[in-house]
């Protein structure tokens, strides 16, 4: 079994068969005549797969909701749209290749997309149109209850705990030899690895193991989704066997160029019964996977033929043989009632997916067959039932008209065809914003091979991975490697973490840098963007606990350049570090109006108009605020004392403990006031630490 890979992360995604929104803030709520005001946004999508061009596909405006009073005051929430409808439309399941032996690339199962918005009224632009982050987008879903709690962090935190394939199917699972079998696996890893292996550990029944590596898959695709198929015979596991030695189970998982496993283990154990009914469902489940439900019960198959008839008058001389009645149009469709055979209560429950499935194909000779399900009601659970069976209805896709019963028709002499791409791009790796090197192409024409011109009447059609005639993407000078429009400035800031494992010492906050070029976009915005969440997902404990420095006198810390003539910085350390501790200062932290000048990084400051103000975000660190003004220190707490440490330049200017009755008398907070002048250019430490 291979060792799990460590200092991975998943990206997320959001899913396009739930309720999705995006939000728009209100805009200023200090504007009173909000007659007229309307919220609009566009929806933009790539070009072409893995293009970094995004064009405009759909455009939403809504009023925004009326106020309303909490607490007394006024405040406007701003506008939903609801975009997955939108989204979802474009999107296409992947369903597995009938005898397919490879890796299969489902392109159509996920979109990245932005969404550009802005506030209008009869004048026109009011403020600044803002564009999103390049998001994703997966066909898939979650129950209605669990939707809202995962919604945010099923692609993230729920794949860093679980790593899992694309189905809710239960990890063991028993089968027999001729089933197939899928597992689908979304590429959102961070780092990406540049190679897959897909590992399988095959146990005998004489004891022995053996693992295998019989497919990979070089540079997988940042949010793309892959089709594996992991059947007995598709793997060449029969190949392993001989007359005394046969395979009682095997696990498969994926795992990285040096074999370290990036997924969840799947165990597939042989059936050993012989069941003379055996069926294959192939269904899509609620996260767009493909299952395999294999059914061992009876099976009874029908025609329900719809007639259409018609009337005529007899003539006069009409004979024993003339119709008065006759059928117009004849039109069958076939059913298929099929019983499951004994499961288990894991397995019972698991059929629920059944019922949701869009896509749902039998297993035949002449390959996967469409039908669809007719059953409306399910019993999944039942107490006290161990083994269960239950029965469905499947109705055959398409309408019978006629019977014949012929052997496969021969192969027809005709002009060979062949596709020809079109409408080439670069490709951009969707991480970096940077090209990749390659160029591909959009579309696919239809044309004659002999002299490539087009064949009439046939649209052209999209270029993705799977499709017939598809061509994958070359090296080309035309998109030299490295390159974009834009490519993001450098950034250089402390981060929000301080270093936690000092000994005997106070953890420094590290500086978080990431080098200017490192990604692109079409736009300053998007490649800065980029920029900025790699240094958001660098910003951590663990990053701090690596980088920062440990200071045993944080208070001399240095800083470069030095603050400006007239002001001074401020950087405070809080034991622990989830202590609440804000700063705010100037006429407007005494008045509590909104109007007056202020400074600092105080929740109740958040709202100040005066535009001399200096407002940073709550609780921020390492800020500028000028000297010769009032400042007072507000610290949270309850039944713990605090001692305050105020240095400037390392030296000391006051100390302050705070006792749990002065907590208490402020109902959970204390403000101190700092009584003493803080010079110019100081650099200002205190130190909040629970006793």
């Amino acid at each position: 079994m291979d060792s799990l890979a460590t200092g991975i992360s998943h990206l997320p995604l959001c899913f396009s068969r739930n309720k999705l929104t995006y939000h728009v803030d209100a805009f200023d709520p200090l504007v009173t005549l909000r007659a007229g005001l309307l919220t609009y946004i566009e929806i933009h999508t790539p070009k072409a797969y893995q293009s970094a061009e995004f064009v405009k596909l759909a455009e939403r405006v809504a009023s925004e909701r009326p106020m309303q009073m909490l607490s007394g005051a006024p405040f406007y929430y701003g506008t939903d749209f609801e975009i997955d409808s939108i989204l979802d439309g474009l999107l296409s399941y992947c369903p597995p290749k009938y005898n397919q032996t490879q890796i299969m690339v489902c392109a159509s199962m996920t979109i990245p997309f932005k969404v550009k918005s802005a506030i209008k009224n009869n004048t026109g632009v009011l403020g600044t149109v803002s564009t999103s982050e390049t998001l994703f987008a997966i066909k898939a879903g979650l129950s209605a209850d669990q939707y809202p709690g995962w919604k945010d962090n099923f692609f993230t935190n729920y794949f860093d705990q679980n790593k899992p394939f694309l189905t809710f199917h239960p990890r063991e699972k028993i089968i027999d030899r001729e089933q197939p079998e899928f597992l689908y696996w979304l590429c959102n890893l961070l780092p990406k690895p540049s190679k897959v292996n897909v590992r399988v550990e095959v146990s005998f029944s004489d004891g022995s193991t053996s693992i295998l590596t019989p497919q990979f898959l070089v540079n997988p695709t940042q949010y793309t989704v892959y089709c594996i198929p992991v059947g007995f015979v598709t793997l060449g596991l029969d190949l392993l066997e001989t007359d005394t030695k046969k395979v009682v189970d095997y696990q498969v998982w994926l795992s990285n160029d040096v074999n370290q496993r990036l997924t969840e283990i799947r165990t597939y154990t042989l059936e050993t019964l012989y069941f003379p009914n055996t069926r294959y469902v192939i269904f899509v489940n609620s996260l767009g996977g493909y299952d395999t439900i294999r059914t061992t019960g009876t099976g009874q198959g029908s025609l329900k033929v719809n007639r259409t008839k018609g009337e005529k008058v007899l003539e006069s001389n009409y004979q024993a043989s003339s119709a008065e009645v006759f059928v117009t149009e004849i039109t069958g469709k076939k059913v298929l009632n099929l019983n499951t055979g004994y499961f288990d209560g894991d397995q019972t429950a698991y059929l629920n997916e059944l019922m949701f499935a869009k896509e749902i194909y039998l297993v035949s000779n002449d390959g996967f067959i469409p039908v669809t399900l007719n059953s409306d009601a399910y019993d999944y659970t039942q107490d006290n039932e161990d083994l269960a069976g239950r029965t469905f209805e499947f109705e055959f896709a398409k309408t019978e008209n006629a019977f014949s019963d012929l052997p496969t028709a021969p192969q027809q002499t005709t002009r060979e065809l062949v596709w020809i791409p079109s409408n080439p791009y670069c490709i951009y790796d969707p991480e970096t914003g940077l090209t990749t090197g390659f160029q591909a192409a959009s579309q696919l024409v239809l044309a004659y091979k002999d002299t490539g011109e087009k064949v009439k009447g046939v649209p052209p059609k999209d270029n993705f991975p799977g499709t017939e005639g598809y061509f994958a993407p070359a090296r080309s000078s035309a998109c030299t490697a490295g390159n974009a429009p834009f490519k993001n400035t450098a950034i250089s800031q402390k981060g929000t973490y301080t270093r936690s494992n000092c000994i005997n010492s106070y953890g420094d906050y590290a500086t978080v840098t990431v080098p200017a070029n490192t990604f692109g976009g079409q736009s300053q915005e998007e490649a800065d963007n980029r920029a900025k969440a790699r240094w958001a997902f660098l910003n951590t404990e663990e990053y701090a606990n690596l980088y920062a420095s440990c200071l045993a006198a944080p208070e001399f810390y240095t800083m470069n350049p030095q603050p400006p003539v007239n002001q001074f910085n401020y950087r405070y350390v809080t034991k622990p570090s989830t202590m609440n501790c804000q700063i705010n200062g100037g006429i407007g932290a005494a008045s509590g109006n909104n109007a007056d000048l202020v400074f600092g990084n105080h929740w109740a400051i958040q709202n100040n108009t005066n535009p001399n103000s200096k407002v940073y975000p709550v609780g921020k660190n390492d800020i500028l605020l000028p000297c010769g003004e009032s400042y007072m220190l507000t610290i949270y707490g309850w039944d713990k004392s605090v001692r305050v440490k105020i240095y400037a330049n390392g030296t000391s200017l006051a100390t302050k403990t705070i006792t749990p009755a002065e907590f208490q008398a402020g109902e959970g907070a204390y403000i101190y006031q700092i009584s003493v002048a803080i010079p110019s250019q100081a650099k200002v430490f205190v130190l909040f630490e629970t006793l």
